[in-house]
């Protein structure tokens, strides 16, 4: 029978052996505290979306301002361009123009799955992009 320590700190769970320590893809061995630290590191991420343009002004108003409340719940907004109807590239689901938003934010390394989980799952969102910023 194993017997792992699990550590919980700041939302992160990290599992190893007793005494053993925790492994890294770049630089092999790491320890718990470094393991932590990590998960504190804040970092600059951009993201675009692209919004159906048939939800009306209203519409495309209440989603870039559903988006913006949450980057800022959740980290820094940095920047926030509308860039507004432009032509796409070609078509998605049959329409020619959409709403584009640009955001330029910082937030911890877990958020922007959560940005892209969200963007997903929300009627509206043709397209949408999420990226972490070089320094």
């Amino acid at each position: 029978m194993r017997f792992f320590l699990v550590y919980n700190v700041g939302g992160i769970i990290i599992q190893s052996l007793p005494g053993v320590r925790l492994k890294s893809k770049k630089s092999g061995l790491m320890s718990i505290r470094r393991c932590i630290e990590m998960g504190n590191v804040i970092s600059n991420y951009e993201t675009m979306f692209i919004l159906n343009p048939n939800m009306g002004d209203e519409g495309i108003k209440a989603a870039v301002e559903k988006f913006s409340d949450l980057i800022a719940a959740n980290g820094t907004i940095i920047e926030k361009n509308e860039l507004g109807m432009k032509k796409l590239a070609y078509p998605i689901q049959f329409l020619q123009e959409g709403y584009y938003v640009l955001i330029n934010f910082s937030s911890t390394p877990q958020f922007p799955a959560e940005l892209e989980r969200v963007f997903n799952i929300t009627d509206g969102v043709l397209r949408s992009l999420v990226i972490k910023k070089e320094k």
